[in-house]
C-alpha cells in the first residue's frame, strides 16, 4: 500500500500503475485573529515530553529538554503504548519520582519495570508567542474504473474521520514538530483537521474515459508556538527596601490564595 502513496504534486501515472495517492501540502496562513500578541515578556510555558523508558535503568535520571519550574512537574508511566491494552498510571511527586531542577532531570522511585514511556508535562520560564493557523493539503487519487474511485476516496476519509482523535496525538505527543536552536524553540501542534470537497481535476480532450482523477480538499486547524526558554526561574518577593536605606528590609508573608 505505501508504494501507492506519494508525496505530491506529482504527474499523472500511467495507466497500468494506478491506483495512486498524492497527498501535497499548500500554503499556512498565520491568523491575524486570535493567539497571544508578542509582548516579549517571560512568563511560564508549558512543555509535553514523551521519554522512553531506559530498560537496563528505568528509574534514570531522565533529562528534560528544558529547566523545570520548581513544583510544576507531573508525570505518567505508560505500558503497551499504542496498543488496545494501553493503561498508564499517574506518578506522584516526592513518592514515585523526584526532580533535580538545576540538572534539568526526573528520576523515578517506584518500580517501574515493563512500561513503554514517560508522559512528563511541566512549565519553564520563557517567552513565548501563541498563533493560530490554518493549512490546506490534497489527497489526489488516480484509477481507471469508477469503483476504484469509490474505494479510494471513502477509506482516506473514513480513516481521518474515524481515527481523527489518534492522528491528532500522533502528531501532537508521539511525533512532536518542536525545533530547537540554542534557546529559541519552535513548535507547532495541530487542533483539528476538517474534510471540504472533493472535485474532479479538469480533463482534456486527449485523456481517456478510464483516466479517472479526484482531489480532495482537506483544512488542517492548529496553533505554532514560538519563543525563547531562559535559564533560571521565578522567586517569591519575601524582603522588600526602601530605595537608598539600608537594612534587613521589611519582612511580607505572600498570599497565595
Amino acid at each position: 500500500m505505501t508504494s501507492r502513496v506519494r508525496p505530491g504534486p506529482i504527474t499523472a501515472p500511467a495507466m497500468t500503475a494506478r491506483p495512486k495517492w498524492a497527498v501535497e501540502a499548500t500554503t499556512l496562513t498565520m491568523l491575524q485573529a486570535g493567539g497571544n500578541d508578542p509582548a516579549g515578556e517571560p512568563g511560564p510555558v508549558e512543555s509535553r515530553e514523551r521519554i522512553v523508558v531506559n530498560v537496563g535503568t528505568p528509574a534514570g535520571p531522565y533529562v528534560l529538554n528544558y529547566q523545570p519550574l520548581e513544583g510544576s512537574v507531573s508525570a505518567k508511566v505508560v505500558y503497551n503504548e499504542g496498543l488496545v491494552t494501553e493503561r498508564s498510571e499517574t506518578l506522584l511527586p516526592g513518592i514515585d519520582f523526584t526532580v533535580d531542577i538545576p540538572a534539568k532531570s526526573i528520576t523515578i522511585v517506584r518500580d517501574i519495570a515493563g512500561s513503554d514511556v514517560l508522559r512528563v508535562t511541566y512549565n519553564y520560564v520563557g517567552i513565548s508567542i501563541l498563533k493560530d493557523f490554518e493549512q490546506e493539503f490534497h489527497i489526489t487519487i488516480y484509477t481507471d474504473t469508477w469503483q476504484d474511485v469509490d474505494k479510494f476516496i471513502g477509506l482516506p476519509l473514513a480513516i481521518i474521520q474515524s481515527r481523527h482523535k489518534e492522528i491528532v496525538e500522533q502528531f501532537n505527543f508521539l511525533n512532536p514538530t518542536n525545533y530547537t536552536a540554542n534557546s529559541f524553540v519552535a513548535q507547532s501542534m495541530i487542533r483539528q483537521i476538517r474534510f471540504l470537497r472533493m472535485e474532479p481535476l479538469p480533463r482534456t480532450s486527449r485523456q481517456k474515459l478510464a483516466d479517472l482523477e479526484f482531489r480532495m480538499f482537506f483544512k488542517v486547524q492548529g496553533a505554532m508556538r514560538l519563543g525563547q526558554s531562559l535559564s533560571g526561574g521565578f522567586g517569591i518577593i519575601t524582603d522588600i527596601h526602601t530605595p537608598g536605606e539600608s537594612g534587613p528590609g521589611v519582612n511580607i508573608i505572600p498570599d497565595l490564595g
